[in-house]
C-alpha cells in the first residue's frame, strides 16, 4: 500500500511539471492573440482615422473653416477610434504619457480651457507645430483640446486653424509611433500580464461608470452637471460610451479569429457560463447607448432620460463587479488593485 501511495505521488508530481508548461504555452497564446488580433488592429485603425482627420482639417482650413464638416466627421471617427482602445493601459501608449496626453480628461482644474483660449487669443505664427505641441503641456495637445477648437465658438479663425492642424498632425504622429512600436514590444512575466490585461478591463469599466456617467449625473436631478459629461460639446458621450463598450468585448470575447481574455480566465477556472455573462453584458452596453436619442449631457437633466443613464450606470457597475468576482480569481489579482494607480 506504501509503494503505491509513493508511486501515486510521483505520478502526481510528474503530470504537475508537465502541465504548467504547456499551461504557460496556453496563455502565452492568448497573449499573442490579445496583442495581434485587438490590440495592434484597433491601433492600427486610431493611425488611419488620425491621419484621415490630419488631412481633413487641412483641407478646411485651406478655406480658415477648421469647424467644417469634413473636419467634425473626421474628429467624430478619430475621437470614437481612440475610446475603442482608451481600455490599454500598458506597453508604447503609455511611452512618453502618451496616454494622457491623447486625452487629458476630466480636466478638474481647467487647465486646458485657459491654455487654448490663450493659444486662440494669439497670432496664428505663435501656435507650436505638430513636433513641438507634442512636448507642451498635456491639456492642448490631445482630443479635448482639439474638440474645443472646432466644436467651439471661433473669433480667430487663422489660430484657430494653426491650433487645430498641429493637434491633429501631433495625434497622427502618436498614433502611427504606437504601432510601430507594438512590433518590438516584449512582455515580461506572462501570468503578471494575465493579471495586468484584467485590471484594464476591470479599471475601464470604473472610468465609465464613476466619471463618464455618474459624476456628470450627480446626485439628484438638481445636482447634475451636464458638462462634467465627456465630449459634451461634440455631443459624442453617449458614442464614447458605445465605443469602450465595443473595444473592451472585443477585449475579452477575441475578435478578428484570435483569442480574448475570456479564454485565459477560462483556462484559469472561471465558469464558462459566468465568462460568457460578462461578455454578454459588455455587448448589451453598446447596444443600449446606440438606443437611447438624447445626448447624455442633455439626459442627466432630463427627468425621464435621466433614468436611462443611471441604469447604464448601474450596468456598467454590475458588469466591473462580474470582472472582479469572475476573472480576477481566475488569473490571481487581488480585488483592491487598481492600475491606474501605477504598480
Amino acid at each position: 500500500m506504501r509503494d503505491c501511495f509513493s508511486n501515486w505521488m510521483v505520478w502526481l508530481a510528474v503530470c504537475m511539471m508537465l502541465s504548467a508548461p504547456a499551461a504557460a504555452a496556453d496563455n502565452k497564446s492568448v497573449l499573442d492573440g490579445i496583442v495581434n488580433g485587438h490590440i495592434v488592429p484597433r491601433y492600427q485603425a486610431l493611425a488611419a482615422a488620425t491621419d484621415d482627420l490630419s488631412q481633413a482639417i487641412q483641407a478646411d482650413c485651406r478655406d480658415d473653416t477648421p469647424g467644417a464638416a469634413g473636419s467634425r466627421a473626421a474628429f467624430r471617427a478619430a475621437l470614437l477610434a481612440w475610446q475603442s482602445i482608451q481600455h490599454i493601459r500598458f506597453g508604447p501608449v503609455m511611452v512618453d504619457n502618451r496616454h494622457y496626453r491623447f486625452e487629458f480628461w476630466p480636466d478638474k482644474h481647467g487647465q486646458g480651457a485657459r491654455q487654448v483660449r490663450k493659444l486662440l487669443a494669439a497670432s496664428a505664427d505663435k501656435i507650436p507645430p505638430a513636433a513641438r505641441i507634442g512636448k507642451s503641456s498635456v491639456a492642448i495637445q490631445g482630443f479635448p483640446a482639439l474638440e474645443r477648437v472646432i466644436h467651439g465658438k471661433i473669433s480667430n479663425a487663422a489660430a484657430a486653424c494653426a491650433l487645430a492642424v498641429s493637434i491633429a498632425g501631433n495625434l497622427n504622429a502618436m498614433s502611427s509611433d504606437v504601432v510601430k512600436e507594438w512590433s518590438s514590444w516584449q512582455p515580461g512575466s506572462v501570468p503578471d500580464m494575465g493579471k495586468l490585461l484584467a485590471r484594464n478591463l476591470a479599471d475601464q469599466l470604473d472610468v465609465m461608470a464613476g466619471l463618464k456617467l455618474v459624476r456628470p449625473l450627480g446626485e439628484t436631478l438638481e445636482t447634475a452637471r451636464p458638462r462634467r459629461a465627456e465630449h459634451w460639446r461634440s455631443t459624442l458621450s453617449y458614442a464614447a460610451l458605445a465605443a469602450n463598450f465595443d473595444g473592451l468585448h472585443g477585449f475579452f470575447a477575441g475578435e478578428n479569429s484570435r483569442p480574448g481574455l475570456r479564454a485565459w480566465a477560462v483556462a484559469g477556472g472561471a465558469p464558462a457560463r459566468q465568462a460568457d455573462q460578462l461578455a454578454e453584458h459588455l455587448k448589451y452596453g453598446s447596444t443600449f447607448v446606440g438606443w437611447q436619442k438624447v445626448p447624455l449631457h442633455d439626459a442627466v437633466s432630463d427627468r425621464g432620460a435621466r433614468d436611462k443613464a443611471a441604469f447604464l450606470a448601474s450596468h456598467v457597475r454590475y458588469t466591473e463587479d462580474l470582472v472582479k468576482s469572475v476573472v480576477y480569481p481566475a488569473l490571481g489579482v487581488a480585488a483592491g488593485f487598481n492600475s491606474q494607480d501605477g504598480d
